[in-house]
């Protein structure tokens, strides 16, 4: 081991003098040829940058290594396992498919089919998860399992660095200090041939972070995230063969967090608002920390303290028991949901949402992608501020529903808050005037706003040939569910008590005594009007008999 680490030191800065030299010339290539990432309204750059510095990335590490081999110590580490070749093989298949997109601007599914054949190429080749080590469950074996196991966790790790690669240096600095932790637990378990090509790769990473950190004159662009992403995957793999139980692979789960994370947690939230999984946004949570105001860099530092946080509790994790190493994971999923909620995911987080949108899923007829864009519409409800966003967004979910009239009415004398001025919309070339809302084949309702006992308005709505409408059931469904959400956002509105809904009477109890003191106020004004009368009446004439 000891011979060795001066090679693996020198590996590492010959990788970063090359990555120096080439990144300048690679950004040069790219202005020459217009391969250039331009700015847009996902995009946090405003301007027009070279994407292609994983060009350089891939060359300083490949030639770094072909350097190495002409060491003899170095050369037989490398060749000591066949499974070298697939992990450098995959990742020029990678870096090939990444390239292509930088130039040609591939469709989704195209990338994702070359990278599902780049997985099982790495599969075929040995690098498989065949079990997984778990604190207090010991080792679970995989089975046949192991082989969607083994592309899921390839496909997860390459588009999770892709998808960091949203602000200058993310995605590069996260990943040397997941090369960094990956090579210091192989230097602990000395698993040499792993710490080579971690080493050489960090060295290549860091050389072109001095030109991607903010402000970046260069972008690694999709060459460079898939060939780090695979890189990474693939040495985890290599990496957790050696020893199962010490080298668990949750381990580089850990250190992979803040990508991962990411990734996860962005497919789920584009699956349940009926999102394309695939289609980029700006919600991802770099995105979200400049949203709650923090600077480009001072965004980048924080994820980069977290990713170092999450590397400290992997290196931990490999020298305590199994019983406190369950504690502590249960501690780590608890300080992920606080992140998670405080970067604003509340409502997907909120396990009251969460089971609503369970159980109106089950008043339908399956899970399909409409019903999760309609529940998309109910969270933009659930989430106005103010009345004139909430009747923007009802117009906008009486349109998605096909509806052809809305009338919304708030406040009035059945009502605990003074009226508000009543919202009508429609559709002018369908209902010119309101005869026709009560057309044969049309749907016309009226509904109630009505929550937790307390009446805020009435919804009026029409829908134009309801009766040939194939999913009318849904269609009701759907009302209903909107119904439910305008009135617990009225509901909000008046806890807050800042959008004229505070209460214009006193309570009920007040409203009992109030009554009581007019009843006996008009009993003595009755009582008053008859004696008044009794006395303007003539005496009645007494005769007297003789």
């Amino acid at each position: 081991m000891l011979p060795l680490v001066p090679l693996i030191a020198s590996l590492f800065f010959l990788s970063f003098i090359l990555s120096v030299i080439l990144t300048p010339r690679a950004a040069a290539v790219a202005e020459r040829f217009g391969l250039l990432d331009l700015p847009s309204v996902r995009k946090v750059h405003r301007l027009a940058l070279p994407r292609i510095g994983g060009v350089a990335i891939f060359l300083a590490f490949f030639l770094s290594i072909s350097c190495g081999m002409l060491f003899d110590g170095i050369r037989d580490s490398l060749c000591a396992n066949n499974k070298v070749i697939y992990v450098c093989v995959g990742g020029i298949l990678a870096f090939g498919l990444g390239f292509i997109d930088d130039i040609k601007q591939l469709k989704p599914k195209t990338k994702f089919a070359f990278q599902i054949i780049t997985a099982v190429f790495a599969y075929t080749g040995g690098l498989q998860i065949n079990s997984i080590g778990l604190p207090a469950f010991g080792v679970i074996h995989l089975g046949w399992l192991s082989i969607p196991a083994t592309i899921l966790w390839i496909l997860i790790v390459i588009n999770a660095i892709n998808l960091i690669d949203g602000l200058d240096g993310l995605a590069a600095g996260v990943s040397f200090f997941v090369c960094t932790v990956l090579f210091a637990l192989c230097l602990i378990h000395n698993n040499m041939m792993v710490a080579i090509i971690l080493a050489t790769l960090a060295g290549s990473i860091l050389g072109f972070l001095i030109f991607n950190f903010n402000p970046a004159s260069i972008f690694m662009g999709d060459s460079g995230s898939y060939f780090i992403g695979y890189m990474l995957a693939a040495l985890s793999l290599l990496g957790s063969l050696k020893s199962q139980a010490a080298f668990t692979f949750l381990i580089p789960i850990i250190v992979l967090g803040v990508p991962l994370m990411d990734t996860i947690w962005a497919t789920i939230r584009r699956f349940i608002l009926g999102q394309k999984l695939f289609k980029p946004d700006k919600n991802h949570f770099h995105h979200k920390l400049l949203s709650m105001g923090y600077s480009h860099r001072r965004a980048v530092l924080i994820l980069y303290g977290i990713t170092l946080f999450l590397s400290c509790f992997a290196l931990l994790m490999v020298n305590v028991a199994n019983k406190l190493a369950a504690l502590l994971l249960g501690l780590l999923a608890i300080l992920v949901t606080i992140f998670i909620r405080r970067l604003g995911y509340v409502n997907f987080v909120h396990i009251k949402n969460i089971l609503t949108w369970i159980n109106d899923l089950a008043n339908t007829l399956g899970i399909n992608r409409d019903r999760r864009v309609f529940f998309a519409y109910q969270l933009a409800i659930s989430e106005a501020s103010n009345i004139q966003i909430l009747t923007e967004r009802i117009v906008a979910t009486a349109q998605f529903l096909g509806l052809d009239y809305l009338e919304f009415k708030l406040g009035g004398q059945l009502c605990n808050f003074k009226k508000i001025n009543n919202f009508t919309w429609a559709k002018s070339e369908v209902v010119k005037n309101k005869t026709e809302l009560y057309a044969k084949q049309r749907l016309y309702m009226r509904f109630p706003l009505e929550f937790d006992g307390q009446l805020y308005g009435l919804m009026i709505i029409s829908k134009k040939d309801f009766d040939s409408d194939k999913a009318h059931t849904q269609t009701l469904w759907r009302l209903e569910f909107l119904r439910r959400t305008i009135t617990a956002t009225l509901h909000t509105f008046k806890q807050k008590q800042e959008h004229e809904f505070c209460d214009r009477r006193v309570n009920v109890l007040g409203d009992r005594r109030t009554n009581e003191v007019k009843i006996a106020l008009i009993r003595q004004i009755e009582e008053r009007r008859r004696d008044s009368q009794d006395r303007r009446k003539p005496a009645p004439l007494i005769r007297q008999h003789s």
